[in-house]
């Protein structure tokens, strides 16, 4: 298909203020909308059906492109009463977290709301990239984008920069750890992303191999608990006699997790070290077999998602 037969728009999605079932992605035909108070939406009259719409998550990447296929007419709600009862019978969309924010929009103002919907054949892109640094500034969520460069950068991305070692979870990372398990169909939606080697044994939040999706009730139940496959993995590591011994209990453990102080401390003494000695790689392989030796389900999607990095 020719350019000139279609365009490019960017859509900017804020995952926070979504229901955290939304992180379930999936390729397909997804309806979308656009909205605004006292005028047309931006993306109404600048779409048409086939043109080719890019998805960014704020904080973290471009995710996922597709062709605009259907298109609703400007439905025009004059009151709150009157979005709460689109919302709850006509809308595609249900999910109150979305509708809430539009209807104190509309509290503060006496202009109407104008809402249309939209729908797409998503394709989920394995690989997410960042966005271009143009794109930056634009600050409305349905953007038309004209420049022949830009449509360029998107259609030909660069490969991500490595991240600088932190303990916190950046968001982009937090995003990322969703976005890698989401697409492979967990059967239990999740919450929140947390370290596997708690952050105060010297975890860190950078590296996704160190990063898991979990529910509330998990946050809760980990805690910092150490995993009981990080000791498993250390045994096999160069360490300094005053840290090599590794009790036994710890290495025939039955528990996923080991909670006792004494295996907190040691692995604080271990991780202190191996955070001096490892590079970004070896550090990287070292979280990732941890997962593996603790058999979380989570270590597939991830060796397949690096998989097809690196066949890129």
């Amino acid at each position: 298909m020719n350019d000139r037969n279609y365009s490019h728009h960017l859509v900017k999605r804020n995952p926070e203020l979504a229901d955290p079932n939304i992180f379930k992605r999936k390729a397909g035909v997804e309806c979308k909308s656009d909205s605004a108070i006292g005028k047309i939406p931006f993306g109404y009259n600048q779409s048409k059906i086939n043109d080719m719409i890019w998805f960014y998550e704020t904080g973290y990447a471009i995710t996922a492109k597709g062709r605009l296929i259907d298109k609703s007419g400007i439905i025009i709600l004059d009151s709150i009463d009157a979005i709460f009862r689109y919302c709850q019978n006509k809308a595609n969309i249900k999910d109150i977290n979305y509708w809430w924010p539009l209807m104190k929009k509309k509290f503060k103002s006496d202009k109407v709301l104008k809402y249309y919907e939209y729908k797409v054949e998503i394709e989920l892109i394995e690989q997410p990239f960042q966005l271009p640094e143009k794109l930056k500034r634009i600050q409305i969520g349905f953007y038309h984008i004209k420049d022949k460069a830009i449509i360029h950068e998107l259609e030909n991305p660069k490969p991500q920069k490595s991240v600088i070692r932190t303990y916190k979870i950046p968001n982009r990372i937090k995003q990322e750890v969703f976005f890698i398990h989401s697409i492979n169909n967990l059967d239990k939606p999740f919450l929140d992303v947390d370290h596997l080697i708690p952050k105060k044994a010297g975890g860190h939040g950078s590296f996704i191999e160190n990063l898991q999706p979990v529910s509330y009730s998990i946050n809760r139940y980990k805690n910092d608990k150490i995993p009981s496959g990080f000791f498993k993995v250390a045994k096999t590591m160069k360490l300094p006699s005053d840290i090599s011994h590794i009790p036994t209990k710890f290495l025939n453990s039955n528990e996923t997790m080991i909670k006792s102080k004494e295996a907190k401390e040691n692995a604080k003494k271990i991780m202190g070290h191996l955070n001096e000695k490892l590079n970004d790689e070896e550090l990287r392989n070292f979280y990732l077999n941890v997962m593996k030796e603790t058999r979380l389900k989570i270590y597939k999607n991830l060796v397949k998602y690096k998989k097809n990095l690196k066949s890129k």
